[in-house]
C-alpha cells in the first residue's frame, strides 16, 4: 500500500481509478493510487475495461514497478542517467497480476524453443466443467522459460461464464508440453453458442509461435444445437480455426459422404474468429464423377451468418438410380466472401455410396494409412482418419500416442484427444508436434499413434494403428 500511496504522491491533478475501471470500487482504499498509476503511464488495464485490483503481483515484477517509480522522483537507477534511462511500462493487460513488465527482454537461447498452442480452436459443451488445453515449446527446449496468457470474452462474460485463471505458464529445461485449464460455469439459461478467445504473450526465454491465439464455442446443454453437437467429455479441433481480428468461412471437413437412398447429403459450413457482425459466402456443387441430373441435384446459393452465428447448413438432393456404378463424387466449392475471409477449407467433396454394392449407415473408423514417413525439420505430421461404410448422425474417436524408438518429450509431443465427426462428415485429420534436436547423426525413429472407443454406433476397423517414422 506503501507504494500507491508514494505514487499517488507523484502525479497532480490526477484522476480516479474508478473513472477508469468498473471493477475499482469508488472510496476504495487505492482508488486514487490506481488512477495515478495509470495518469503515470506506470500501468494499464485489461482491454474490456477492467484492473483486476485482487491479483497478485510476484517479487520481479514489484521490483520493476519499484524501478520505474525512482525514475519517476528522479532518482536514477545505478549506471543510468537521466538522459538515457527509458521508462518501462508495466502491461497490465499481460497474463496475472497487476503487471508484466515491457522492459527489454534478453535474447532466447539458441534452442529455447518457440511456443504455441495445439490447435487453433475447439468446441465444448458448457457441462463438461473445464476447458482444458495444451501449450508446446516446439523446436527446443533448452533451459528454463515461460510464457503468459489471457483470457478475451468475445459473446461470453467473465465470471459468469468462466472462471478467470489468467496466469504465468513456466516450462523447466527439457519440458515440451503444458496443459491450461479454465473451470467452466453451467448454468440453467438457455443462451446459445458463446465464445471466448485465449492468447499467448510474454514470452521470456523463448520465442512466440503460433498458434498462438485460440477460439473456443462454448455450447449450451440448455440448447438441442449443443446436446446434440457434442458429448460432455468431447471437442472437436477442425471446424474452428481462429484468425486474429477477422472472420473465416470454410467447409467444416476435407470430404463428406452420403448413401445414395440418402434423399440429401448435409454438408456444413463454419465461420471462426470475429463473429460479431454478419458474413455471406456463395456455395456451389460442381461434377467430378458425379453428374448433375444422374446423380445429384446441383446446388448453389448464399448462405448468410447473423451476427454470433458460427455454424450453417445446406443440403444436396441425391438421384437413387438402380445402376450398379461405384461411388461418385461431388465437388464442392465457397467463392465470393463478404465481411470474411475465405478459411483453408474453401473446397470440398462429396462421395456419394452405391447402395447396389454397399449398405450405407453410421459407418467405420480407420486410419487412411498404416506407416507414415516425416522429416524431423516439418515440425509436425498431419494424420487423416476416414469415416468409411457411411456418415449417419455424429461419432466420435480416441486417439493416442505410444513411444516406439521415439519418445514423447524429446522427438514428439505426446498427445491425445477426441476427434467428433458430424452427420456426413467423412474425413478429419490431427496434427502431432514432432521435436527437432541437436543430434544429427541419429538413425531413424519411430513412436505409433492409435484410435480406440468409437461412440455413436461407429467401429474402429484396421489400421486403427499408423507408425510414424522420423526421418532425422
Amino acid at each position: 500500500m506503501l507504494f500507491g500511496i508514494a505514487v499517488a504522491a507523484l502525479a497532480a491533478g490526477s484522476i480516479l481509478g474508478s473513472a477508469i475501471f468498473r471493477d475499482i470500487p469508488v472510496g476504495s482504499p487505492y482508488d486514487l493510487a490506481v488512477g495515478n498509476m495509470i495518469h503515470a503511464g506506470i500501468m494499464e488495464g485489461f482491454g474490456d475495461g477492467t484492473f483486476h485490483p485482487d491479483e497478485y503481483v510476484t517479487r520481479g515484477q514489484l521490483a520493476l514497478a519499484l524501478d520505474q517509480l525512482l525514475l519517476s522522483i528522479g532518482k536514477n537507477t545505478p549506471q543510468k542517467s537521466a538522459k538515457t534511462a527509458k521508462r518501462r511500462t508495466i502491461k497490465r493487460k499481460a497474463a496475472n497480476a497487476s503487471s508484466l513488465a515491457t522492459a527489454t527482454k534478453p535474447t532466447p537461447e539458441e534452442g529455447a524453443g518457440t511456443f504455441r498452442f495445439t490447435t487453433t480452436g475447439f468446441s465444448i459443451i458448457e457441462k463438461a466443467k473445464s476447458i482444458t488445453m495444451n501449450i508446446q515449446r516446439v523446436n527446443g527446449n533448452t533451459g528454463t522459460a515461460s510464457i503468459g496468457f489471457t483470457i478475451e470474452d468475445e459473446t461470453t462474460t467473465r465470471g459468469m461464464d468462466y472462471i478467470d485463471t489468467n496466469d504465468i505458464i513456466t516450462f523447466g529445461n527439457g519440458e515440451n508440453t503444458k496443459t491450461i485449464t479454465i473451470p467452466l460455469k453451467d448454468d440453467a439459461t438457455s443462451e446459445g453458442v458463446e465464445r471466448l478467445r485465449i492468447r499467448l504473450m510474454n514470452p521470456l526465454g523463448a520465442s512466440l509461435g503460433t498458434p498462438a491465439t485460440m477460439i473456443v464455442n462454448i455450447l449450451d446443454d440448455e440448447s438441442p444445437n449443443g446436446n446434440s453437437a457434442l458429448s460432455s467429455s468431447s471437442a472437436t479441433t477442425s471446424s474452428v480455426p481462429a484468425l486474429s481480428g477477422e472472420a473465416s468461412i470454410s467447409f467444416s471437413a476435407p470430404q463428406y459422404s452420403a448413401g445414395e437412398s440418402s434423399v440429401t447429403a448435409t454438408i456444413t459450413i463454419t465461420r471462426s474468429g470475429v463473429t460479431s457482425g454478419q458474413s455471406t459466402v456463395e456455395y456451389e456443387t460442381l461434377n467430378g464423377s458425379a453428374i448433375a441430373g444422374s446423380e445429384y441435384t446441383t446446388v448453389k446459393g448464399t448462405m448468410t451468418f447473423s451476427s454470433g452465428e458460427i455454424q450453417k447448413t445446406f443440403t444436396i438432393p441425391i438421384i437413387n438410380n438402380s445402376a450398379i456404378d461405384g461411388m461418385k463424387t461431388v465437388n464442392l466449392s465457397l467463392k465470393n466472401p463478404l465481411g470474411a475471409n475465405l478459411g483453408s477449407l474453401a473446397s470440398s467433396k462429396l462421395t456419394i455410396v452405391d447402395d447396389e454394392v454397399e449398405p450405407y449407415g453410421i459407418g467405420s473408423l480407420k486410419f487412411q494409412k498404416s506407416t507414415e514417413r516425416v522429416n524431423e525439420t516439418t515440425g509436425e505430421v498431419s494424420l487423416t482418419i476416414l469415416r468409411i461404410g457411411g456418415s449417419k448422425g455424429s461419432v466420435s474417436v480416441n486417439y493416442a500416442t505410444k513411444n516406439g524408438l521415439a519418445l514423447a518429450g524429446a522427438d514428439y509431443t505426446e498427445t491425445s484427444g477426441t476427434i467428433t465427426f458430424l452427420e456426413g462428415e467423412a474425413e478429419k485429420i490431427i496434427r502431432i508436434p514432432i521435436t527437432r534436436d541437436a543430434n544429427a547423426l541419429e538413425e531413424d525413429e519411430g513412436f505409433s499413434v492409435s484410435l480406440s472407443n468409437g461412440t455413436g454406433g461407429a467401429s474402429v476397423i484396421d489400421p486403427t494403428t499408423v507408425t510414424v517414422t522420423i526421418v532425422p
